[in-house]
C-alpha cells in the first residue's frame, strides 16, 4: 500500500483481498502464502471465481439439480474448478498424513487448524479425508470472505467519517506500543471494535440466513410448520428502528456497553445465533482489528465516495458495487 501513498484513489479491496486471503491461509493450512507477493495459490484464485458461480445459482432455484446446472456454461466451470479445488487440498492432506508425527497437547496448540484437525484425526480415526477437504473449504471460503468485506467497508466508512477516523487513530497510538500488536493491546482497541460491530450492522456479514424448522413455529403473525424454509434477514433487522436510533447513520458508539445494555439479544445478529453462529467470528475479529490497526496507523485515509449514494447488492456476503475508493496520506 506504500505505493499508493499521495497516488490517489484506488479500491483497496485489491490489497486487501491478499493481504487477509495470506491471513487466513497461513492460518488455517500452516503453509506459506504468497499472494502479497505476487503469487496467490490456485486455491486462494479459484475461491474467488467459484464463489461468484455459488451465488449466481443460489439466486437461480431452478439450477438446484446438478443435472441442470451442469448444462450451463458456468455449471461446467464451476465443477472444473470444485475438481481442482479437492484435488489441490486432498494432495495437501495426504502430504501432511505421509509426514504426521504425534504431538503432545502442548504442541497442539500451536498447530493451524488443518495440522489441528489431521493430529485428531489419527490419534482418534473418527473423521474421514473427505470430511476433512469439506471442513476446510467451508472454513476457508467464509472466513476469507467476510473478513475482506468487513475490512474494506471499515475502512471506506473511516474514510467517509474523518472524526471517527482520527478518533480510532488516536486510540491505536496510544494502545499499541511498537510495530506488533500483543493479545492484550488487540482487546485494548475498544473504539475499533465498536467501529467493526457498527460496520457489519450496516454491511452484514450474511445478508440472507436460510434455516428449516424442524418443529412448527409460532410467530407473532403466523405459525411456521415443521419442515419450512425460513429466511432470517439481517439487514432488516440492524435497520429495525424499534431498536435502533437513526439505523441508516453510521455511529460506532451504539456499542459503547451503556448503549448495548437494554439492546434486545437478536436485533444484533452478524453472526448468526445459538448452535449455527459462526465458529470463527472471534478469529475474524482479531484478524480484522490487526488489519485495521496497521494501516490507521501508518496512513489517513479520505475518499469521495459518500455514504448516502453508496450502493451495495448481496453476494455470499454484502459488497459494493461501486468498489471501495480511498486515496492514503502518509501519517507523519
Amino acid at each position: 500500500m506504500q505505493k499508493k501513498v499521495d497516488t490517489g484513489e484506488f479500491d483497496i479491496h485489491d490489497h486487501l483481498n491478499f493481504c487477509l486471503g495470506d491471513i487466513v491461509f497461513e492460518s488455517l493450512f500452516g503453509i506459506p502464502a504468497t499472494a502479497q507477493l505476487g503469487e496467490p495459490s490456485i486455491f486462494l484464485l479459484l475461491t474467488q471465481t467459484c464463489l461468484h458461480s455459488v451465488y449466481y445459482r443460489m439466486m437461480r432455484p431452478w439450477l438446484a439439480p446438478n443435472i441442470l446446472f451442469r448444462l450451463t456454461q458456468r455449471g461446467r466451470e464451476y465443477f472444473k474448478i470444485v475438481k481442482e479445488a479437492h484435488n489441490y487440498l486432498d494432495n495437501m492432506i495426504a502430504d501432511k498424513q505421509q509426514h504426521y508425527k504425534s504431538r503432545s497437547p502442548e504442541e497442539t496448540a500451536r498447530l493451524s487448524l488443518l495440522d489441528f484437525l489431521i493430529d485428531h484425526k489419527m490419534k482418534n480415526k473418527d473423521w474421514t479425508n473427505e470430511e476433512l477437504r469439506y471442513e476446510m473449504i467451508t472454513i476457508f471460503v467464509a472466513s476469507y470472505e467476510t473478513m475482506t468485506g468487513i475490512a474494506c467497508f471499515a475502512l471506506l466508512m473511516m474514510a467517509m467519517h474523518p472524526e471517527v477516523q482520527e478518533k480510532a487513530r488516536e486510540e491505536v497510538t496510544n494502545v499499541m506500543s511498537g510495530d506488533d500488536i500483543s493479545d492484550t493491546e488487540i482487546a485494548n482497541l475498544k473504539y475499533l471494535d465498536m467501529i467493526i460491530r457498527e460496520t457489519i450492522r450496516l454491511f452484514p456479514v450474511a445478508p440472507l440466513m436460510p434455516r428449516k424448522v424442524n418443529a412448527d413455529l409460532k410467530l407473532s403473525s403466523c405459525t411456521a410448520p415443521k419442515g419450512t424454509s425460513l429466511f432470517l434477514l439481517p439487514y432488516a433487522t440492524h435497520m429495525d428502528p424499534e431498536f435502533w436510533d437513526k439505523p441508516k447513520k453510521f455511529i460506532p458508539e451504539r456499542f459503547t456497553p451503556e448503549n448495548s445494555k437494554d439492546r434486545h439479544a437478536y436485533a444484533y445478529i452478524p453472526f448468526s445465533g445459538g448452535m449455527r453462529s459462526c465458529p470463527g467470528s472471534k478469529f475474524g475479529i482479531v484478524c480484522i482489528k490487526v488489519v485495521l490497526a496497521h494501516v490507521l496507523k501508518n496512513y489517513h485515509l479520505s475518499t469521495t465516495m459518500k455514504h448516502e449514494t453508496l450502493r451495495v447488492h448481496n453476494h455470499i456476503s454484502a459488497r459494493s458495487v461501486d468498489g471501495y475508493k480511498i486515496a492514503l496520506k502518509a501519517v507523519n
